[in-house]
């Protein structure tokens, strides 16, 4: 008779650290509620300005309730405005806690859509996000973008579990908040014809003809937002300087962080062979994020002159964060079970090489500076390489990713500090409420800064030409070089 003899080892444990805890709920709502705290802090110590326009929304949210047709036009974002008047009315204080909230909240959302998407590390979707270099610059500030990429991330799901109806809302208001959002609709309008979805598609002009409505009532032009779109692009075309066809991939590290950027290029990479097809819910982010990122191509393209010139600004790209954080993920896990020896590693060292050569520059929040320098902010991003590369346990590879990207943000995330212009023109509004003791004297100002600062505590009035033939002797004009000119 034979005896059969277990080969279970005496005493074996399960190993102490698995990855389990990456997709646990509880541990991305706490992840989220550090990083909400932690933007607030940042908040405290980056006491400058991104740009004036953080201040001017905020003037025009607090203005709303008496002219509500002041945030009819493209820059005011009617979308936008109608979600922060509310908090708007605590303060700026409260403003900014609803801001960071809602950056937090988006992480949040981000880790259950990475789960629904069949992630096996969810949080790494959150934590890519939450880290990200103008994720974290914008958390607190008062600008569409984030707002936007809720919008935008939540479009993506709903589509992706075949809510046809609710992408079509969502698209809908999307394009309430951002114009870049039409050819979005419209391919999404040409998906639903192929799925015979027809009903999704006339709801895609529920918050475009209700902006429209709203318009043609407060000026009596029926074609208001064609009018208004058809304005904004010539008004944009030559304001402001077209940075070039290559200006946002070059910048891309400065906004999403060079582990982001390297991850999702490698998302990309893993959908280049057969047997390893694109999850739909990834393809969805491809798709949209392209878009996005293409028409801001485009637009900064010397050589075509189309579209609004935007000067290039960095924060737009803060609408498709959340989807790029998706395609990071999905690329750091595939990555994680590729073989060595695969040729798709010659695509990962080929982009790493491109990031440090092209990239790996100081730069000034438009544009980077060729003249500095800067190859110490990318060894976070070789180090995550390094840990793919090697044989490390996966769950080794999410400890060293977590402490990269966390290492990366103390790098490349400065503070921003009040800019000599806003310090000065704080010293006039400073000096204005030091000399206008009358409610009776109307002070008229276009800067931001000023206006911002002097807020419910003198007459304001708007720096208007037949505003200002009203003033009377001892009211106030303050002409700055900046906003005055624009306003005759």
């Amino acid at each position: 008779m034979t005896v059969k003899v277990s080969k279970q080892k005496v005493g074996s444990k399960k190993p102490k650290w698995d990855s389990s805890w990456t997709r646990d709920p509880r541990v991305a709502l706490w992840t989220c509620v550090a990083a909400v705290f932690g933007y607030l802090y940042y908040s405290t110590i980056s006491n400058g300005f991104y740009q004036q326009d953080e201040l001017a929304h905020y003037l025009s949210m607090r203005g709303f309730w008496s002219n509500p047709n002041g945030s009819l036009d493209n820059w005011s974002k009617p979308g936008y405005k109608l979600i922060t008047i509310w908090p708007a009315l605590l303060g700026p204080g409260g403003l900014k806690f609803f801001n960071a909230l809602m950056s937090g909240a988006i992480g949040y959302l981000t880790f259950f859509v990475a789960r629904d998407f069949k992630l096996k590390w969810p949080l790494v979707a959150t934590v890519l996000l939450l880290t990200q270099c103008y994720w974290i610059q914008l958390s607190f500030r008062n600008y569409s973008e984030n707002l936007t990429s809720l919008i935008y991330l939540a479009s993506v799901y709903a589509l992706y579990r075949n809510k046809f109806i609710a992408t079509s809302l969502l698209l809908s208001y999307a394009c309430f908040l951002r114009q870049e959002t039409y050819p979005i609709a419209l391919l999404f309008a040409g998906y639903a014809v192929y799925h015979r979805k027809y009903l999704a598609i006339p709801l895609l002009a529920v918050f475009p003809v209700f902006h429209n409505a709203w318009g043609w009532l407060a000026t009596g032009k029926s074609n208001y937002l064609v009018d208004m779109m058809s304005n904004t692009t010539s008004s944009y075309t030559n304001l402001y300087p077209r940075q070039g066809l290559e200006h946002y991939l070059l910048t891309s590290p400065v906004m999403f962080g060079y582990i982001a950027v390297l991850l999702a290029v490698a998302a990309l990479l893993t959908g280049l062979r057969k047997k390893d097809k694109f999850h739909l819910g990834l393809i969805f982010c491809f798709l949209v994020a392209g878009i996005f990122a293409g028409e801001h191509l485009v637009f900064n393209t010397k050589f075509l002159n189309v579209g609004p010139a935007t000067g290039g600004n960095l924060r737009y790209f803060n609408v498709i964060a959340p989807l790029v954080s998706l395609l990071g993920a999905f690329g750091f896990e595939r990555f994680c079970f590729i073989n060595r020896r695969d040729w798709r590693w010659l695509g990962i060292v080929a982009v790493f090489l491109a990031l440090i050569y092209f990239t790996a520059y100081e730069h000034n929040n438009i544009k980077l500076n060729y003249s500095k320098r800067a190859l110490l902010q990318v060894i976070p991003m070789l180090t995550v390489v390094g840990s793919l590369w090697t044989k490390l346990r996966n769950d080794y590879r999410i400890y060293v990713l977590f402490a990269c990207v966390c290492l990366q943000v103390i790098l490349m995330v400065k503070p921003i500090k009040i800019s000599s212009e806003d310090a000065l023109a704080f010293e006039v509004a400073k000096f204005v409420k030091g000399h206008v003791q009358n409610d009776q004297v109307k002070v008229a100002s276009a800067h931001s800064s000023i206006n911002y600062e002097l807020y419910g505590k003198v007459r304001m009035s708007p720096m208007k030409m037949d505003s200002i033939r009203n003033h009377t002797s001892g009211d106030l004009v303050i002409w700055d070089s900046h906003y005055s000119p624009r306003n005759g």
